[in-house]
Formats: structure tokens, sequence, C-alpha cells
């Protein structure tokens, strides 16, 4: 199959639990999954690398199977990073956009550039670095809540914007599990990119926490008016409820199980909600040949337990923004929302209605495309597009775009000589 004439984007999901690669084919304003790579991810522990090889045979084995399921060869992609040196802060820049007489100008793209290079201009340890510069207003001298103030006149402009930091040593550690072959166009806020997957522009709009549930951590991001207010990360996820499960089983019933069948477990008989399922059923197991068994119940009660505190935390985050004050909806994505009844536990300790967020307008099989677990993988291409469509429009050379040019022209040399 050829794609001469097709625009082609990877995102790559490195998570805990899993990698979540996924090619897709974009043609015009639709979006077709030509092949997707999953498998177990080792050498993470809450959403960071703790064990480089581990984590470079993880990915090359989802790379190789989304590359022969889609018959193309990964050259660039964008990547997903979580974990709890993930830092979020609000910060302004203003300049001046008069003409030097004191009467306004015109705001042209140069004007938008420059107030963005100055909200970056606030002080950041040297062992961390500036991820995304996520515009939540603009204003032109005293009128406010401007989404995009090209072409309006003023004698200055202003910026405030939700600024995320990561550490370095973080990234580094990352980007050495990946394959020198594969060009990385950027790395990725991970709750940003499901929001990508799962948020309407209404949502945005109106105010949304969306709370993503991955293996190693919960990660949130709150929206509202079309920008992003707040985002943080939790270092608690679907692993240490797997956790807690082995160690209720132990303390029952005084077996040890491997995760495997933990998970087993938890996928099918567990609950977020003691209170909705039956006190009196028992789940049968069969340990190295031995039968035992534990009640649902006490399964249950063991989940609920985690992830009510969980949720509790979230809760304080949110209590910690404006949005608090104000009407807003809740979102759960991410592998942990597919737990049975945690829109009614979610419902009990936020006072909200909750909608459970699926990936939204892309085309491919039902397993990836209507599960939630792959909401950032499916993200990381939407953000993708927009990211390289920014590039299309506004045409200007920057030192990304010309390293990117560089490294394929370097990789087809290689690939000629050798």
């Amino acid at each position: 199959m050829k794609h001469e004439n097709k625009k082609i984007i990877t995102g790559i999901d490195v998570g805990t639990t899993k990698i979540a690669v996924i090619i897709a084919e974009v043609n015009n304003d639709e979006i077709t999954i030509l092949g997707q790579g999953i498998t177990p991810s080792f050498g993470l522990n809450r959403g960071e690398v703790v064990d480089i090889p581990k984590t470079q045979q993880s990915l090359r084995s989802a790379i190789i199977q989304a590359e022969e399921k889609a018959n193309y060869k990964i050259e660039s992609a964008f990547i997903g990073i979580t974990g709890e040196h993930i830092r979020g802060m609000t910060y302004y820049g203003i300049i001046p956009v008069n003409q030097g007489d004191g009467t306004g100008s015109e705001i042209d793209e140069n004007h938008i550039l420059k107030v963005r290079e100055k909200v970056k201009d606030f002080p950041i340890s040297a062992d961390r670095e500036i991820l995304h510069v996520l515009d939540q207003e603009y204003k032109v001298d005293e009128q406010t809540q401007i989404e995009n103030p090209k072409g309006l006149h003023g004698s200055k402009l202003e910026l405030n914007a939700h600024i995320v930091t990561i550490a370095k040593n973080a990234v580094h550690n990352l980007n050495n599990c990946l394959s020198r072959d594969i060009y990385v166009n950027g790395f990725v806020l991970e709750p940003l990119a499901s929001a990508y997957a799962v948020l309407n522009n209404q949502q945005r709009n109106l105010g949304t926490v969306l709370i993503d549930i991955g293996g190693g951590t919960t990660d949130i991001i709150i929206y509202e008016n079309n920008g992003v207010k707040y985002s943080s990360a939790i270092p608690m996820g679907g692993n240490i409820i797997t956790k807690d499960i082995a160690l209720g089983i132990q303390e029952y019933i005084g077996e040890c199980l491997e995760n495997e069948k933990l998970e087993n477990l938890k996928h099918d008989y567990g609950s977020a909600k003691k209170e909705c399922v039956d006190e009196s059923k028992e789940i049968q197991l069969t340990i190295q040949g031995r039968e035992a068994s534990i009640k649902q119940y006490h399964l249950a009660d063991i989940i609920q337990s985690r992830m009510t505190e969980i949720f509790n935390k979230i809760k304080k985050h949110i209590e910690d923004t404006d949005i608090s004050s104000r009407p807003y909806g809740i979102v759960i994505t991410g592998g942990g929302s597919q737990l049975q009844h945690i829109e009614e536990l979610a419902k009990e300790i936020f006072q909200k209605n909750i909608i459970i967020g699926f990936p939204r307008d892309i085309k491919g099989s039902d397993k990836i495309i209507k599960n939630p677990r792959y909401s950032t993988a499916i993200g990381l291409i939407k953000y993708g597009i927009e990211s390289l469509r920014v590039e299309d429009i506004t045409g200007k050379m920057t030192m990304k775009t010309i390293l990117k040019d560089l490294f394929r022209s370097l990789k087809r040399i290689f690939n000629t000589w050798y």
C-alpha cells in the first residue's frame, strides 16, 4: 500500500501498563487508523522510565506490530508524557503594539508570536523545561476574553496562558528509549492528548474536568472558555488497585496471585462500589491446582477504598481552582474508567453527573475507537493534526522544522549507503 499523497501521523502512548502505537491517515477532516500496536509495558513506574532496556523492548514490539499492520514505516511520532514531575501554572505576558505615537496598530502574527515568547519569560529551574504554553485568553487594551487577536487594533497585547513544565531528566530518559529512526515531532502532556480525543468544543467552553485514569497515574486537566485552566497528575492509578487486591487476597485466603490473574479478576469481577454487587456471591479461584474463593463484595470493598481516595484527591485539586465556584462537568476516561460502577462512585463523591469519555470522530477497529483505554493514543493523533496544521498555516521555518527536515535527509542518506 502506498501513501505518497496522504498525510500519515503516528501517536505513541508510553504508559505504565501498556504501550499503544497508532498510525493514522488524515484526509481533510477524516481520520482513519491504518494500524496499531498494543503491548504490555515494562520498565516504567508511575509514568516515568525506571528501566531503559525494558522500556526500549516494549516500545520496539509495539512499533513493529503497528508498522506491520499499517504496512508503513514510521518516520516521526508524537509521544505522550506524564508523571508526578509534571507542573502546571498560569502566567501572562504583555507587549506594546502601538506605533510609537501612542496610537494603536493592527495586531499581526508576529505580535502573537512575540507575546507567546514573553509568556515563556519567567523563572524556571535549570532542571526543568517548558512542555506547553496553552492559551487561556488574549487581551487587547481593556478588551478581554479574546480567542484570536489577529487583525484587531490596540496599543498593548496581553496573553494569559497555562504553562506546563517537566523535568528534563524525565524527557531525556524517555527519549533514550525511542528508536533513533523515529523523529520526535513533540512530547505531549497525556491528559491534554486525551482531551483532544474525548472532549467536544462545548465541553471545553462551558467548563469540564477531565479525569484520565491510567495504570501508573491519574491525570487531571480542566478546561473553561476553550482554554486549559489547570493540569496535574496523581501518582496512583490502576496498578495500585491491583496491588491492593493482591494484598487483600493474601489477607483473606493466604494466597498470592500473579499480576495477570489479578488484572483478570479486577476486569471480570471488580466494582468501584460495593453496594452495587451481590454480598453473597463467591468468586472461585484456582491457585496452583488448589481451589479457593473470595466474595465479590470483599473485592469491591478493596477497589472502592482506593478509588475513593483517588477521587477525593482529585476533588481537592478541583476545589483549589476557580472553576469550583461555577457549574462544570466531569468526564472520566482511560483504562480505569472501565471499572464497573465507577460512574456511581464518582457521582456520589463529586455530586455531579458523570460521563465516560470515548474517542470521537475517528475510523478504525471498534476494539480501539470504542475503548477509553486508547483515548491518549488517539488524542496524540488529533493533537498532531492541529500542530502540523498550525505549522502549515504560519509557513514559518522554525528550528524544529529545520531539524526535522535535516533528520529525514540524513536518514535517507544513511539508508542509501547502508
